[in-house]
């Protein structure tokens, strides 16, 4: 890509100013309605960033592009997700099993006590803190 002339953002169904717009919870309609998004650009070099689970989107994307004989971002970068072919972390639990004999409220408890901090969320559903 020599240059690039125009930045495009993609703003999520159900998010910011799109907020009473239908949520997308499925992969394939959300690559589809993409896709179709995108062949008004197919006549010009394009990249794709994606962040979390925009990189999980742009990744799919670029895929269903391929398969369709689209053409296909020129350049790809992702951040905050782990690459498509490695196993997703088992959950804290199921890698320290003896976190299951404590109790939540014991959790939060402990990491009070050693950070001097809860956040909000936390406190709010916290029976042994109470409310905030």
């Amino acid at each position: 890509m020599d240059e690039l002339s125009c930045q495009h953002s993609v703003l999520y169904p159900g998010r910011a100013s799109r907020f009473r717009t239908p949520l997308i919870d499925n992969m394939a309609q959300m690559v589809a309605a993409l896709q179709e998004e995108l062949t008004d650009f197919q006549d010009q070099p394009f990249a794709f960033f994606g962040h979390s689970l925009g990189a999980l989107i742009a990744f799919e994307l670029t895929r269903s592009l391929r398969k369709a004989g689209m053409a296909a971002p020129e350049l790809r970068f992702f951040s905050a997700c782990d690459a498509a072919h490695i196993q997703p972390v088992p959950p804290l639990f199921t890698i320290y099993p003896m976190m299951n004999l404590f109790k939540r409220s014991e959790i939060l408890v402990a990491h009070q006590r050693r950070y001097s901090i809860m956040p909000r969320c936390w406190r709010c559903c916290c029976r042994c803190c109470g409310p905030t």
